[in-house]
């Protein structure tokens, strides 16, 4: 068994710390939160540290779980970092999914102390961290992969090294580029299946055995029916890994368009309120009920109790062709209406739509409801209310 020290203690880097511990290694953690590393210190007894170097000091191992580029290299650079504590001989191994660029950058700085450093990005989400089954993808030397590999293989399915400094990290915009597509494709394809009057869960159960299956399909299916997206890996986080994937594409001259456009597809979700809310969140953005944008320079009042019926005549007195969100904001567009209400805008889906409708540059939405609750909704969003005009239905009544 090791001393290994830990550097950030997130919802990835917490369990994966304490499946360390509990494979019998000396732990230390080190979290910018100290509370966030005393819980852990006390659930696994284990240590904590108040730096990075404090808890790398005298260690066989350190391991790097934390936000981005910057983040990294605070815990490793400076006189309060990891490597200023760091042993000659001891192996730094980060977990971040980061720029190429940086893991380079570090790995040199590294070496002048003679730290070994094994770039090691992982996949698998929250529910793999905790589960101990991550698939890790590495970089750097036979010599220092062949050291770490026993360490890491506490909380990993899965450990392989792809090549020199870099590989691991290069590897993982691989397999972002590929989620990327795959849960755009499952949006569609759920969206398609219920709009088609399908059950989803079915159609899933027989799709998922055939070539269309995949991680994501077993995983997310269900929470992506049910409309719950509070868990898993961030859209702000996906976000920052596409930025990376595109930046690196234009540096060695690859042709990236899905991604590409996917990634903007977030940037609405985010637009929408949901930058916290997991990856598959993005089918937000397909089925938002443009039945509840009335196209009306007054105030809409109609009760929506049928919304497919309300959505077709809506529909109808635009364009009969037009069916989708989109095509429907387009219309809206190019027919430059004074202004597009939005009837019932307490209900979270029409809000949604209104903030979805405003962050594309349609206009100023009318916001048609009880204003406090909208209000509210709207700062858990991280909207400012002032962007949109709110009538408040409890005057009108």
């Amino acid at each position: 068994m090791a001393k290994v020290a830990f550097l950030g203690l997130g919802v990835m880097g917490y369990p994966m710390a304490g499946h360390l511990a509990k494979s019998g290694h000396e732990v230390t953690v080190y979290n910018r939160t100290a509370t966030k590393a005393e819980k852990w210190a006390a659930e696994y007894n284990g240590n904590w540290a108040e730096t990075p170097r404090e808890a790398a000091s005298g260690v066989e191992f350190v391991m790097a779980c934390v936000g981005n580029d910057d983040d990294l290299r605070s815990v490793c650079a400076g006189s309060d970092g990891a490597f200023a504590g760091m042993s000659g001989g001891s192996i730094f191994v980060d977990h971040t999914t980061v720029s190429a660029k940086v893991t380079r950058e570090l790995a040199e700085l590294g070496a002048q102390s003679a730290i070994g450093f094994v770039d090691a990005p992982v996949s698998g989400g929250q529910a793999g961290a905790e589960n101990g089954v991550l698939s890790v993808m590495c970089g750097g030397s036979e010599a220092d992969y062949a050291k770490a590999e026993p360490v890491i293989d506490a909380y990993a399915r899965i450990c392989r090294r792809l090549g020199e400094t870099g590989a691991g990290q290069l590897t993982k915009m691989v397999n972002q580029i590929c989620i990327a597509g795959l849960v755009q494709a499952l949006s569609e394809g759920l969206n398609f299946a219920d709009k088609a009057g399908l059950d989803g869960r079915a159609v899933v159960e027989v799709i998922s055995q055939g070539a269309a299956g995949s991680w994501q399909m077993a995983n997310r299916f269900e929470t992506m029916i049910d409309d719950q997206f509070d868990f898993g890996f961030a859209v702000d986080w996906m976000r920052k890994d596409l930025g990376i994937c595109l930046s690196t594409a234009n540096e060695i001259g690859a042709s990236l368009p899905v991604t590409a456009l996917v990634d903007q597809f977030y940037k609405d979700v985010q637009a929408m309120g949901g930058g916290r809310n997991d990856t598959s969140s993005l089918i937000r953005r397909i089925p938002l009920k443009v039945a509840q944008a009335a196209m009306d320079t007054g105030v809409a009042r109609k009760p929506i109790d049928d919304m497919e019926a309300y959505e077709q005549e809506l529909g109808a007195r635009l364009d009969p062709t037009v069916d989708t969100l989109s095509g429907m904001f387009e219309e809206l567009k190019r027919r430059e209406p004074r202004r597009v209400v939005f009837a019932e805008a307490e209900e979270e889906k029409v809000l949604r739509a209104a903030v979805s409708f405003k962050a594309a540059g349609y206009g100023t939405p009318v916001l048609v409801g009880y204003e406090a609750p909208i209000r509210e909704k709207l700062r858990e969003m991280g909207v400012e209310d002032r962007d949109f005009e709110i009538k408040n239905a409890a005057n009108m009544d």
